[in-house]
């Protein structure tokens, strides 16, 4: 009887063991579905804060004649009401400057010379509607 017990004790615990074992690889399976979903979720949480690009961007670059530079609009959006801060320029810049709006793409041709004892332009200084603040855009 004793060994009947025992042979019993012993298959219980077989039994036992194997439901214990299902359950751990379930478990096991569901943390991976939901570390899974945890790091789709982190992801997708990281680059809705990600801004976008601005959509008005400037790009400086030689123009066609001596001292002449093309300001240009590659961005993806119009610029609205431009300014230009002609204070931080040198004493001979002649900048032509009818239009307030840049559609994506266009241009403007300016001139710029630094005199004698005058620093060499770096830069040149800028404002619109959704940038109310002066934007410094490089030369080259």
């Amino acid at each position: 009887m004793e060994d009947a017990a025992a042979w019993a004790g012993v298959g219980a615990s077989v039994v036992m063991s194997a439901g214990a074992l299902i359950v751990s690889i379930r478990s096991l399976r569901e943390s991976r579905r939901a570390a899974d979903a945890s790091e789709r979720q982190a992801a997708a949480a990281e680059e809705a804060l990600t801004p976008p690009p601005p959509s008005v961007r400037w790009q400086i670059m030689p123009g066609p004649g001596r001292d002449s530079y093309v300001l240009r609009n590659v961005g993806d959006a119009a610029a609205v009401g431009v300014e230009f801060d002609t204070s931080r320029t040198p004493s001979l810049f002649e900048l032509d400057h009818e239009q307030s709006i840049f559609e994506p793409g266009q241009a403007l041709t300016f001139w710029a010379a630094s005199m004698a004892g005058d620093d060499t332009m770096s830069e040149l200084w800028l404002k619109w509607g959704d940038r109310p603040e002066w934007t410094a855009v490089p030369m080259p």
